[in-house]
């Protein structure tokens, strides 16, 4: 406790700190499907990111991106996966529509 033994935690970079992602997909996984795993059902990848991103318009290439990502052997992912997909995806995403609207001088991302 206290302490950053793998030095993750001080470069922002740590994929085991809670987040408020995190929380959502904890939660979505304890009301979907509670098991020691800690994962959720490739049939709530679309809800997740309806709770994740909701003032965001996403679009079905948004969904498309992440079941194609994220199909595997199993119908079951956890939050590892997940993120390791969720998160460059979106910066990206984020960064464009940044560019887009400081071209056009309008917002391009509804927050």
């Amino acid at each position: 406790p206290g302490s950053d033994q793998c030095g993750c935690l001080r470069n922002g970079h740590c994929k085991a700190k809670w987040s408020a992602e995190r929380a959502i997909f904890d939660n979505l996984v304890d009301q979907t499907h509670p098991s020691a795993e800690e994962t959720i059902s490739l049939d709530q990848l679309d809800h997740l990111l309806d709770l994740l991103h909701p003032d965001e318009n996403l679009t079905e290439d948004d969904y498309d991106s992440a079941h194609v990502a994220l199909r595997s052997s199993s119908r079951y992912i956890n939050w590892f996966q997940f993120n390791k997909w969720h998160t460059p995806y979106f910066a990206e995403k984020f960064k464009q529509g940044a560019a887009l609207s400081s071209y056009y001088g309008t917002s391009a991302i509804h927050h």
